[in-house]
């Protein structure tokens, strides 16, 4: 099963979908100090485990205390208007998608000053270890759902980034 992570060719699919018209950011090459520091998860979150890290963020796996559920909260390093506008559009756009392939966006909003994504908890191995193990006919079952989940995506005018 597909994990939340998005990001730097790591086989993941469920997280990172974009609108085409989404501005380009310009890399950073050092990243700022508050990017290195897990977030405390304010009254609602508690962090658990670092995931991944991307270009613009991080992704953690949090419980939310008040609903009792794992999230995957993925929080962007600094806050700046041109990137929090663009993570928030990413948001509002997986949001719109409900398809059993792509993860549910829960909420969004600040921690620590920092935008975060709370979305659907998917537990498991990563698609990449994932289909390490499985014979062929798996790895296609598999990538027909990932097709479908992308699918879901592009019939909506979203692609994957």
């Amino acid at each position: 099963m597909p994990d939340p992570v998005s990001g730097s060719g790591s086989g993941n699919t469920t997280v990172g979908i974009d609108v085409d018209s989404a501005p380009t950011l310009p890399q950073s090459t050092s990243a700022p100090i508050a990017a290195t520091v897990p977030p405390h998860g304010g009254e609602r979150y508690r962090i658990e485990a670092e995931l991944g890290k991307g270009g613009m963020g991080v992704v953690y796996r949090a419980l939310d205390v008040v609903l009792g559920r794992r999230v995957a909260l993925k929080v962007l390093h600094v806050h700046q208007p041109a990137s929090a506008a663009r993570f928030l559009q990413e948001a509002r756009s997986q949001a719109r998608i409900d398809h059993e392939n792509v993860c549910r966006v829960y909420e969004t909003g600040e921690l620590e000053g920092r935008p975060f994504i709370a979305m659907q908890w998917i537990d498991g191995p990563t698609l990449k270890s994932a289909v390490e193990d499985l014979p062929v006919d798996d790895r296609v079952r598999l990538m027909r759902q990932v097709a479908a989940g992308v699918q879901a995506a592009h019939r909506m005018g979203l692609v994957h980034r």
